[in-house]
């Protein structure tokens, strides 16, 4: 009771502090992140809506049929997300919610926006709340320890760049900054098209390298990390991936 007081004095003093506020207020630093939130929920619902359009138009493809769940997905959880960010939950709560949020994006060039509008959001509980790992994501289990496979990796990094593996190839998508050159990588094994979870440690630059998707049938068996660098200029980045069994909790 006492908490629904308080949010009806909220809504109150907002509704009479609105006339004073000009037309295109930009949202003070503190309630960035529930800016970003709402962003991030209005690309959610855009990209709903574009696809639910061609789903109206006529039967779509398995692929397309998939993506369109995905999108309906996606909007759910960015509904929940702005819900505990305008909550003020907890950095651990918020580093769940955006890591789960995460999770239902697809890499496809029409999702480039809302995979933006994620990663601002992880960025802003990420400079926050002391700067912990987003990059682990929400996993069926953890990895048994024991790694079964390693890859090897080196390029020349510029700002921001995604990261794909699977199987015993890697493609990279430039998000900002010049492309990545002397790419060069070398597997142990191939990662195998089965539940596994994978680790990174870094072993030169100063990028930073998150694991931001693990590998799953929903994506191919394909484990997505981002590398990013905020200094100047471009980076020699190397770093080891390595892989082990996933254990799921019983």
């Amino acid at each position: 009771m006492r908490s629904v007081t308080r949010v009806i004095a909220l809504v109150t003093f907002m509704l009479f502090l609105a006339p004073s506020l000009p037309a295109r207020a930009i949202p003070p630093p503190q309630r960035q992140l529930d800016y970003l939130a709402s962003q991030l929920t209005q690309r959610s619902r855009d990209l709903l809506e574009r696809l639910y359009g061609r789903y109206q138009q006529g039967p779509l493809g398995q692929r397309q049929l998939e993506g369109l769940y995905r999108a309906q997905m996606l909007f759910a959880a960015s509904e929940l997300f702005e819900r505990m960010a305008r909550e003020n939950r907890s950095e651990g709560e918020l580093r769940a919610a955006i890591n789960f949020v995460r999770q239902q994006a697809l890499f496809d060039a029409e999702w480039r926006d809302v995979r933006v509008a994620i990663d601002n959001a992880a960025r802003e509980i990420q400079r926050g709340g002391g700067g912990g790992n987003l990059g682990g994501g929400l996993n069926p289990g953890g990895g048994s320890g024991l790694a079964t496979g390693r890859l090897r990796w080196f390029g020349r990094v510029d700002e921001n760049i995604y990261l794909f593996v699977r199987g015993a190839s890697t493609r990279i998508e430039l998000v900002s900054g010049q492309p990545t050159v002397n790419e060069r990588f070398n597997f142990t094994s191939p990662l195998p098209r089965r539940l596994v979870t994978v680790q990174v440690r870094k072993l030169r630059g100063r990028a930073n390298i998150q694991v931001i998707q693990q590998p799953t049938d929903t994506n191919d068996f394909t484990a997505v990390l981002q590398i990013t660098d905020s200094g100047s200029g471009a980076t020699d980045t190397e770093f080891e991936m390595t892989w082990s069994p996933t254990v799921i909790p019983r």
